[in-house]
């Protein structure tokens, strides 16, 4: 169980104080369907801190304006998009309101060793799930099925303890047909898949995986493929999958391609093609490809490659990637600077072929760690993890 002290935190811009509450404790009776689901004795009731964030800055499409920032939200990793909220993956973890900007805390860290490694909010349901991880103790799964309120601890994770913490874990999954218990996937960096069918509150392991990889990897559904890219020994690319549409059991071990025209070029970000239900675009060290199977072959085409050829010259490492899900080839990306520098983003019309720089006022050194669009639809977000603080800071330009 989560069992923490007060905790405050002042958000650059605001004129409210966010104090963490000590929470109380509530049956697992209280819980609904959860218990269906072998839920613990017990549950975490969070009732979390809230405060109102500063009005959006008068915005354009030709440079990304600062909303905020917060030198007490440190370590962000993720942002997830769910029906007029936003979930940031950060250390505090917390969840945005829309249209109102109301920001909510949710369970912090249990120590200063430990961080957020993923947040999974699925469409159509009120759940939340939280990674944390340390290289101190085993790592653990936080659920809550109303939004934040109440909180239980997942049971048989299965993510090892000792990973490099520069290999996160990971976690994708999506609501049942009920809008509450959906099948959830979570990896740690090796090509180990461990997997929940009740909504991430327990867990077994589907496929035995291999080495951790060197350089990264990332994982994502696109229409009935589970894809996990990742840069493995003598920084070779593979990519691995899973087709989730065949009848029966889940396959217990993956299909792997490998991808010579990736490698030595890591694997950093990957977001599905909504006018591909077999490809997904992948983000490495200075470029952007697209991917896509067809049956058991798998290709992957590059259509951004920006090499540090001349002396002294930066390439992007791109962390983040949106697809615009209504237009055809509109696909925004972004990253930090090798070597350190101003973080970089890139907009295109074609798939990413001819990129356009989209420039971020004050030019803010850090990296680009996601890219959501406003929940009303209107602007993007832009999630930037500053340098060298690595506090949060989010630049709004529009759509």
């Amino acid at each position: 169980m989560l069992v923490t002290g007060p905790r405050c935190w002042f958000v650059a811009g605001l004129l409210v104080l966010a104090c963490e509450r000590k929470p109380t404790f509530v049956p697992a009776e209280d819980a609904g369907s959860l218990r269906k689901a072998k839920a613990r004795p017990m549950q975490t009731d969070q009732k979390a801190a809230c405060a109102t964030l500063p009005p959006l800055p008068v915005t354009s499409q030709s440079e990304a304006r600062l909303w905020f920032s917060s030198n007490e939200i440190r370590a962000f990793r993720r942002a997830r998009a769910r029906q007029g909220e936003l979930y940031l993956a950060a250390n505090p973890p917390l969840r945005v309101d829309w249209p109102g900007r109301n920001f909510c805390l949710l369970p912090p860290p249990a120590s200063q060793r430990e961080t957020v490694e993923d947040i999974l909010a699925p469409a159509g349901s009120d759940a939340v799930i939280i990674v944390y991880g340390t290289s101190e103790a085993a790592r653990r799964i936080e659920v809550s099925n109303d939004k934040g309120r109440t909180w239980t601890r997942a049971r048989d994770a299965g993510l090892p303890s000792l990973a490099p913490s520069s290999l996160p874990s990971a976690i994708e999954g999506f609501a049942s047909s009920a809008g509450r218990m959906g099948r959830m996937f979570a990896t740690y960096g090796g090509s180990t898949l461990d997997v929940s069918e009740n909504g991430g509150l327990d867990w077994s392991r589907q496929i035995e995986g291999a080495a951790v990889p060197a350089q990264g990897f990332a994982i994502d559904f696109a229409g009935d493929t589970l894809w996990y890219v990742a840069a493995a020994a003598l920084d070779r690319v593979a990519a691995f999958w899973i087709p989730l549409s065949d009848p029966g059991p889940l396959p217990r071990e993956w299909n792997i391609e490998r991808l010579p025209d990736w490698d030595a070029n890591g694997v950093y970000s990957a977001q599905a093609d909504p006018f591909d239900s077999h490809g997904l675009y992948l983000g490495g060290q200075g470029r952007l490809g697209h991917l896509r199977r067809a049956g058991k072959q798998v290709t992957v085409d590059v259509r951004w490659n920006v090499p540090p050829s001349a002396t002294g010259e930066l390439y992007t490492y791109v962390t983040a990637i949106w697809v615009d899900p209504k237009r055809s080839g509109h696909v925004v990306w972004g990253g930090g600077q090798q070597g350190g520098g101003p973080a970089q983003v890139l907009e295109s019309m074609d798939g990413g072929k001819a990129p356009r720089p989209v420039p971020l006022s004050g030019r803010p050194a850090g990296v680009v760690r996601a890219i959501q669009p406003s929940p009303d639809d209107s602007k993007l977000l832009l999630f930037l993890e500053r340098e060298p603080d690595t506090a949060l800071a989010i630049y709004v330009i529009d759509r």
